[in-house]
Parts: structure tokens; sequence; C-alpha cells
């Protein structure tokens, strides 16, 4: 699977006719996007393919289908298990902000930023030493 980071108004090609462009970022939790793809293309929403799935299994009787429906709930579980979890975490972060026991900015990303600037400085003095020699 493949990962991106995109912003507002940035987009990526798949197979060189489907366009997928991140519209809005609403908030933390919502992304809306658009899709351009050409009409013989079916673009349609997880829920609503696994809900196919799901019904086709069990009109046919399909054991294959009913495996790869049954599969598709596991990970639909699962994103839904990772997603409460990060709510929580943000939670529990939020909360102990308010409480006064950590600052916004105690954070890896906060102290490698430091850094750099820190590493930023160090070097533009250096500079500055030998330019003045």
């Amino acid at each position: 699977m493949l990962y991106l980071t995109l912003v507002e108004g940035d987009y990526a090609v798949i197979n060189g006719n489907v366009k997928v462009l991140v519209e809005r970022i609403d908030g933390k939790d919502r992304v809306f996007i658009g899709i351009d793809a050409p009409k013989d293309v079916p673009v349609i929403r997880s829920q609503i393919y696994e809900r196919e799935i799901a019904e086709q299994a069990a009109l046919t009787g399909d054991k294959a289908l009913a495996k790869i429906s049954a599969g598709l709930e596991k990970e639909r579980m699962e994103r839904r298990r990772r997603y409460n979890q990060r709510q929580n975490s943000r939670a529990e972060y939020e909360r102990r902000i308010a409480a006064g026991e950590i600052r916004p900015f105690d954070s890896h990303v906060s102290k490698r930023a430091a850094a750099d600037v820190e590493m930023a400085e160090r070097s533009k003095s250096k500079l500055e030493q030998a330019a003045s020699e």
C-alpha cells in the first residue's frame, strides 16, 4: 500500500487516468477528496463495497465471497479501533495539558525542531567566525 502526505489542493494520479484531489481538510478527522475517473471505472465508498460483497455472499452462499467479506469486516473494525485509540490519546494529551502536567510543545517533534534550530545557530556562528578570520 502506498501512503501519501498531501495538503489541500494536492492530488495524486492513478494509472494516468484517475485523479484523486484533496479538496478540503476539516479539522483533524475529516478529509474531503474528489475523484476524477473515467465513466467505466467504478468509484464507490468502502462501506457500500463491503455491504455489496456481504450481500452477494449471503445470496449466493459463495464461501470465497464470505471469506472476503469477513476479512473486509475485520479490516474495518481494526481501522475503527485505531481511530478510537488516536482519539483517546489526543483526549489524554489535551487533558494533561489542561492539568498543567505537560506543555503543548513537549513532544519529540518540538524537541527535534529545537535541536535543528540549535544546530543551525551553531553552524551560523561557525560561519561567522570563519568569515571574520
